[in-house]
């Protein structure tokens, strides 16, 4: 009301509070307001789309890398792909059935490129797959994402979970720790009470089976 809007659109969950709006802004207002809903984008399981074990998939840059970003579609289920393919890029049908059935993990690397150049760019969706192919492919650490402590005193690994924003809370973090979904140097991490410590500098980080840090201590 305050804003004059006279069309909400939003998802289709949200159906029921745009009606309310609606009608609120016709008592008071006197004026007719609009809503438009979109399907709500979801797994092959159902599954809202858009969420990661650190958080919301954001596509402002300052809040979610385009590296992060590209992974995300890069690491869809299998499922999805051609589904995600026929929304978010203009390919023909048969030529997605055709690009999946002859490579899906190309399909996915596909996916994640063009979606990252429409909301990011061209250059961040390539640099994005510069560095998964150095990373995951080359078996190269030069260009993982350094997670820092400056203060060279040991600190917990769920602390250190927390204080980096690598998982959203601490139920989160012990509930990788106790899937074995934490690992230093390939070595699972059982222990909920685990240090980092100096002895880990360069050591490479993994949570869950695509996110790979390399331990720096200042």
């Amino acid at each position: 009301m305050h804003h004059q809007c006279d069309l909400q659109i939003g998802g289709s969950d949200q159906w029921g509070n745009i009606v309310l709006g609606m009608e609120i802004i016709s008592k008071i207002n006197k004026k007719d307001a609009h809503g438009l809903t979109t399907p709500l984008l979801t797994t092959s399981s159902g599954k809202k789309m858009g969420k990661t074990e650190q958080g919301a998939v954001w596509i402002d840059q300052q809040k979610y890398s385009s590296y992060d970003f590209y992974q995300y579609w890069r690491n869809v289920d299998d499922s999805d792909v051609e589904k995600l393919l026929l929304i978010f890029s203009d390919l023909e049908q048969s030529e997605i059935k055709d690009l999946i059935a002859k490579d899906i993990n190309n399909a996915k690397k596909r996916l994640a490129y063009l979606v990252t150049t429409d909301c990011h760019s061209e250059n961040s969706a390539q640099e994005a797959e510069n560095k998964a192919v150095s990373i995951f492919e080359k078996k190269s650490h030069e260009d993982l994402e350094e997670i820092v402590f400056e203060n060279k005193q040991d600190i917990k690994i769920i602390d250190a979970l927390i204080t980096h924003k690598l998982v959203p809370s601490k139920s989160e973090a012990k509930r990788l720790i106790e899937g074995g979904g934490i690992k230093i140097n390939d070595d699972q991490i059982k222990d909920f009470n685990f240090n980092l410590s100096q002895s880990n500098h360069d050591d490479i980080l993994k949570i869950g089976k695509k996110k790979l840090f390399k331990i720096k201590f200042n």
